[in-house]
């Protein structure tokens, strides 16, 4: 097994995979920082690979992802159904330069509602960019009463920032995230969370991956995912349940 990193730079996970490339491996598993990433190493190398966190089919490759519209929704759905009209968005950065499937989700809820669109700051899917989204969104003229985070990493960082600024989660502001990683039911408080079914994801990838390589036609699978319900957002908190949500 080969492991390597880009840090989020996409000429990084470039170099990666031409260097994965070069080594002349069976397959790839590539969870890349881009919707569409370059291949073409790959198909002229005829090295299978199983595209991993991919929203949209990529045609000659196996691909395997959820629908983050559709998790977007039922967390901000969620929220509104608590009463929240003012629902704010840390947005993760997306490098693709494609609207993401979670801004879609939580723009197409509001507007669903007859809501308008509250804040919404843009910053990297880190603990320091949830942290710098948190101490925005508080600083906002027009402060929201819950938000939407796009990973648990960023809602991490973004409860700091709340705690800082002497708001209490979530009686002065509710929280909810995207992901489903143990960080988010270790926080303070613990995260409501849209949950992604990893290990199910990397169990199909894996197949896919060795299907590849005997030649099986490739398949695009959208996994459903589920909201766990926490302390963030001011709902009674029943640890390991969930509503499912998807196709």
């Amino acid at each position: 097994l080969v492991l390597s990193n880009s840090d989020g730079n996409v000429a990084k996970e470039r170099r990666n995979v031409r260097n994965l490339a070069a080594r002349q491996v069976d397959g790839v598993l590539l969870a890349s920082v881009l919707f569409e990433p370059d291949l073409e190493v790959l198909e002229t190398a005829d090295i299978p690979a199983v595209l991993l966190n991919q929203e949209r089919d990529a045609p000659g490759f196996n691909t395997i992802g959820v629908d983050l519209a559709a998790g977007a929704r039922i967390a901000v759905e969620h929220l509104i159904g608590h009463g929240h009209t003012n629902i704010g968005l840390a947005m993760g950065t997306n490098v693709s330069g494609s609207l993401d499937g979670r801004e879609v989700g939580w723009r197409q809820a509001l507007q669903a509602a007859g809501l308008p669109e509250g804040p919404v700051v843009y910053s990297g899917f880190t603990w320091p960019g949830g942290y710098l989204a948190g101490q925005r969104l508080v600083a906002s003229v027009n402060r929201p009463t819950a938000i939407f985070a796009t990973s648990d990493t960023q809602a991490v960082g973004l409860l700091r920032a709340v705690h800082e600024a002497g708001l209490s989660i979530p009686g002065e502001i509710a929280v909810v995230s995207f992901d489903g990683s143990i960080e988010a039911e270790y926080s303070w408080p613990p995260l409501t969370t849209v949950e992604q079914p990893v290990a199910a994801m990397a169990e199909a990838a894996v197949a896919a991956l060795v299907g590849a390589t005997r030649g099986e036609k490739p398949q695009h699978r959208i996994f459903p995912t589920k909201l766990n319900i926490r302390q963030s957002c001011g709902c009674p908190w029943t640890p390991s349940t969930g509503v499912p949500h998807g196709t």
